[in-house]
């Protein structure tokens, strides 16, 4: 049984490996895609640019919102020590950016049907 036991750790162990190199391989090639497809097309860029900063925006405005109050909750007190100020704000404008990407999102997707309509 141990054999087997070990055999299974081994192979866990090189699947894994051959997970991270092929995840690699993949951000290689999706960065160079992009980056070629960039040089033969400048328009491109000029497009992917705005979305940059179209993002960004949006962050900056969810950093706006968010508040570095710490909420309580049921957590023990060794576990509260390690949320601070700064922390609650990083996790509450992760959530902010979330809901007005959903926002985007929803009315984006009601702007396309009700353009199609009158179409």
């Amino acid at each position: 049984m141990e054999d087997t036991s070990l055999f299974g750790d081994i192979m866990a162990n090189y699947g894994i490996g051959i997970t991270y190199i092929l995840l690699g391989v993949a951000v290689v090639g999706a960065v160079l895609s992009s980056v070629l497809g960039m040089i033969q097309n400048p328009g491109g860029l000029k497009r992917a640019g705005i979305g940059i900063v179209a993002f960004l925006a949006v962050f900056g405005i969810a950093y706006a919102l968010a508040s570095d109050a710490i909420p309580q909750t049921s957590l023990s007190p060794e576990e509260m020590e390690s949320i601070t100020g700064s922390v609650s704000r990083r996790v509450g404008t992760g959530l902010m950016a979330f809901y007005i990407l959903f926002l985007v999102a929803i009315a984006a997707t009601v702007y396309s049907e009700i353009s199609k309509l009158f179409k």
